[in-house]
């Protein structure tokens, strides 16, 4: 099965890589800017992956503060673009959050969140 892992230089996406092996194809943002959707369109498109798996994030909590514009255009539009193209190719495709999405509560909660869940968020980059 052919993987592709989007922000492939962060620890997520290192684990990832080592886990899938041959079969992984890392794009990391020198690589690849999801906030082109153009160029996300391109690089699915010659690659065909089974699965997408995007890792790729603007995780530096402070700075999402002063900067939400470049928050969104990462986090919000450049996950769309990834899913559009992923679409495109009929590639399946994973995101990954964070507990700043739903208050924060982390592994003090108990249990994993679900989708279902009602997001709080806690800032500008769970919000993004």
């Amino acid at each position: 099965m052919k993987t592709v892992i989007i922000g492939s230089t962060g620890q997520l996406a290192q684990d990832l890589l080592k886990v899938l092996g041959p079969d992984a194809t890392g794009l990391s943002h020198q690589d690849l800017d999801v906030t082109d959707g153009v160029a996300v369109a391109h690089a699915l498109q010659a690659l065909k992956p089974d699965w997408v798996l995007n890792t790729a994030a603007f995780h530096r909590v402070d700075d999402c503060e002063v900067n939400a514009g470049l928050a969104f255009a990462v986090n919000a539009l450049g996950a769309r673009n990834v899913a559009r193209a992923a679409a495109a190719v009929a590639s399946g495709v994973v995101f990954f959050s964070t507990d700043y999405v739903f208050g924060g509560q982390g592994r003090s909660r108990g249990k994993p969140y679900r989708e279902s869940d009602l997001p709080q968020p806690l800032n500008v980059y769970g919000t993004s």
